[in-house]
C-alpha cells in the first residue's frame, strides 16, 4: 500500500516540528514546509520546502511539484503563522495587514490548492492550528493575532460543509499556552512574572506541550475520526472551556 502523504506548514515552529514527527512516526511521507527549515532534520520520508504560505506565485510553483511528485495530499495540517503582543490601540494597520495575511489568508490559500487536489484524489483531511484566542478574544496576544484565529475556526468550518461531499474532512485545533518558541514572546512583553501568573491561573497548572497537540492531530487524521468534522479542538488545559 502506498503511503500517505502529510503536509505540514509552518512546520519550524514547535507545534509544526512535533506534528511533522508525529506522522512520520506514523509511516506517513512528510512534506515539511516553512520560511526557515534549520532544526528540521533530513530524514528517510521526510521532505523539506522553504515555503512561504502568503506569496500566491510561489504557493503555485510548490503546488506544481507536489502534484507532479505525489500526485495528491492525503493530510494538511496548517500550523504556519505570527504572533505578536500589543495594545490595540498601538497596533499598525501593516502588523493587521501581515498577520492576517500569513495566519487567516496563508492558511485559506494553501487550503484551498489542497482541496483541489484531494477533490479529484478520493478526498482527504485539512487540519488548521488556529488559537483559544480566536475564542475568547485576545488576552495575552495581539488583536490582529486573535482575529485571524478566529477566521481560521470559522473557515475550517466553511471547508467542511463543501468538502463532505467530496469526502473531505476539515477540523481546528485551538491551542491555549504552549511551549514554544511564541511564549518567549509573550514573556518579553509581559514580563516573566505575568507569564507564571497566567500559567497558574489555568485549572491544570501548567503548560501544554507540542507534542500533545500533534497527538491529537494525530487522532484527528486517524480513521477512528472519521465521523468528525466542522469542529474546534481546545487543548488549553481548561482555561478556555466551551
Amino acid at each position: 500500500m502506498a503511503k500517505k502523504i502529510c503536509l505540514v506548514t509552518g512546520a519550524n515552529g514547535a507545534i509544526g516540528k512535533a506534528v511533522s514527527a508525529e506522522f512520520k512516526n506514523k509511516n506517513m511521507i512528510v512534506i515539511a514546509t516553512d520560511l526557515y527549515l534549520k532544526g528540521i532534520q533530513n530524514e528517510k520520508h521526510l521532505y523539506e520546502y522553504v515555503l512561504d504560505v502568503a506569496d500566491n506565485s510561489l504557493l503555485n510553483k510548490f503546488f506544481d511539484e507536489i502534484k507532479r511528485k505525489f500526485t495528491t495530499v492525503d493530510v494538511l495540517v496548517n500550523c504556519a503563522g505570527i504572533l505578536r503582543s500589543k495594545p490595540f490601540e498601538d497596533l499598525l494597520v501593516e502588523e493587521w495587514n501581515k498577520t492576517l495575511a500569513i495566519n487567516l489568508t496563508g492558511t485559506f490559500s494553501v487550503s484551498q490548492k489542497a482541496y483541489q487536489l484531494m477533490k479529484h484524489n478520493g478526498g482527504g483531511i485539512i487540519l488548521n492550528i488556529a488559537s483559544d484566542a480566536g475564542e475568547i478574544g485576545s488576552t495575552m496576544s495581539s488583536a490582529d493575532y486573535a482575529a485571524s484565529k478566529a477566521g481560521v475556526i470559522c473557515l475550517t468550518k466553511c471547508i467542511a460543509r463543501e468538502g463532505a461531499k467530496f469526502s473531505i474532512r476539515s477540523n481546528a485545533i485551538a491551542p491555549g499556552f504552549i511551549e514554544s518558541e511564541m511564549l518567549e514572546k509573550f514573556a518579553a512583553y509581559w514580563g516573566l512574572e505575568k507569564l507564571k501568573e497566567t500559567v497558574n491561573s489555568i485549572p491544570l497548572h501548567r503548560m501544554g506541550y507540542p507534542e500533545e497537540v500533534a497527538k491529537l492531530a494525530s487522532f484527528l487524521a486517524s480513521e477512528d475520526a472519521q465521523y468528525i468534522t466542522g469542529a474546534t479542538f481546545d487543548i488549553n488545559g481548561g482555561s478556555c472551556m466551551n
